[in-house]
């Protein structure tokens, strides 16, 4: 059974209220996700954004309740990273 997330117009399954949940608590932390990539991508894309004064998360991705993801990815889930940025904090 799904359920409805006030604010929303969307019904969603549970995996996808947990995986909002976490993608929120990241937002609410000052992340922006930019996109999912494999090396050399990933290293590229870290090196580039450090350079414009970003901090960079990488997360890896979340397939575990959807099936096209699984079918698309099978066999490289360990190599794809989600991409977060944020600006660098003054300490």
């Amino acid at each position: 059974m799904g359920s409805y997330r006030k604010g929303t117009t969307n019904w969603t399954t549970c995996s996808d209220v947990i995986q909002m949940t976490r993608e929120e608590d990241l937002k609410l932390e000052g992340w922006t996700r930019m996109f999912s990539a494999t090396e050399p991508r990933i290293s590229e894309s870290v090196e580039m954004y450090e350079s414009l004064g970003m901090e960079v998360r990488l997360e890896d991705i979340e397939t575990e309740n959807d099936e096209d993801c699984n079918e698309c990815i099978s066999g490289f889930e360990d190599t794809i990273k989600v991409i977060y940025t944020r600006p660098k904090r003054v300490e």
